[in-house]
């Protein structure tokens, strides 16, 4: 029986790495792995069309704000998708998308089940997701957040998380997939884990395919987190002085700051979080973490380790002092 791999993400998970990699190793995949990876929709990176189909049942109508112009009828992309992989002569399908953790619920997920199941029988699917312990994927999202226009601060933010969406809140998110597909479909990774034992992420999403591949091309992580001096600055400028930029010039401006500036590089050190911060968020989702690995494993014991910090918090407090020692740096330059 074929197989049809679903990459959900999540988000901060460095899916756009993986997207990368798989775009650019496309026609060795299919040599090497018998591994198709379709270019499918209006990206050629990952998937994200598919999503965007099942956004407004999903969301009261809404459109995704990455489709607002696309008026995308669910069945006519499903059935296209199925079609296309229905005609090709390999052996696995692999798709790509962080969306598909973050934008449907189990409207959407159960349509999915119900359409490969109509129209791409032949097809076994396996969902692949990484997991990241939700302080840091928080503090990433943060930093997402910030480069996109964001002005909210870090505080505010936090104090903004629930406990009960599927962003952040595991055990949802995955008892929804496995719901539909069934546990023993789901390939659910910790993060954590390839990043604390020096792994790389595209070896590690390969083997967890069961597939063997050489020749990589491989250019790396992508969507570093700035460091929270950075995102401070950037914060402001975003209110203020280049409130009203386009979001790639202004985005523009702010990587060419960072990379001609080396001032803001003694601040790579710091968290994003304050540790008080940092463990309410930890405490506010260890019952979820204990369900989910209850759920997978059997295992009534959290799904990530405790939660510890490796860098000091950044002060707030300081932020007008260091940005004086920017001014400061920038006129001993000159």
């Amino acid at each position: 029986m074929k197989k049809l791999i679903i990459h959900i993400g999540t988000e901060k998970t460095g899916s756009t790495t993986i997207q990368s990699f798989l775009n650019e190793n496309r026609d060795l995949l299919l040599k090497s792995c018998d591994a198709y990876y379709p270019e499918f929709g209006n990206s050629v990176m990952g998937h994200f069309q598919l999503v965007a189909a099942l956004h407004p049942m999903c969301n009261e109508g809404r459109r995704a704000e990455f489709a607002q112009h696309l008026d995308l009828d669910p069945d006519d992309v499903w059935d296209r998708f199925c079609e296309s992989i229905n005609v090709g002569d390999f052996n696995t399908v692999i798709i790509s998308s962080e969306h598909f953790s973050s934008r449907i619920n189990s409207v959407g997920i159960d349509f999915i089940k119900n359409k490969l199941g109509e129209k791409a029988p032949d097809f076994k699917v396996e969902i692949v997701v990484y997991l990241r312990n939700q302080v840091d994927m928080f503090q990433s999202a943060y930093s997402t957040y910030i480069k996109t226009g964001g002005t909210k601060s870090v505080f505010e933010l936090a104090e903004s998380i629930g406990g009960h969406g599927a962003y952040y809140n595991f055990y949802n998110l995955v008892k929804m997939w496995s719901d539909a597909f069934g546990v023993d479909s789901m390939v659910v990774k910790n993060f954590d884990l390839v990043r604390v034992e020096g792994g790389d992420l595209v070896s590690d999403f390969m083997s967890s395919l069961n597939l063997d591949f050489d020749g990589v091309d491989y250019s790396g992580e992508k969507n570093a987190t700035w460091n929270p001096m950075f995102l401070e600055f950037v914060r402001n400028l975003n209110s203020g002085a280049l409130s009203g930029k386009e979001y790639g010039k202004r985005l523009g401006v702010y990587e060419k700051i960072l990379s001609s500036c080396d001032y803001f590089s003694r601040f790579d050190g710091c968290a994003v979080l304050p540790k008080e911060v940092s463990l309410r968020i930890e405490r506010l989702f260890l019952e979820h973490n204990i369900n989910l690995n209850l759920l997978l494993n059997g295992a009534r014991e959290p799904f990530f380790n405790a939660w510890e910090s490796k860098k000091e918090s950044y002060d707030y407090d300081s932020f007008a002092s260091d940005l004086s020692g920017l001014v400061c740096d920038l006129l001993s330059s000159e």
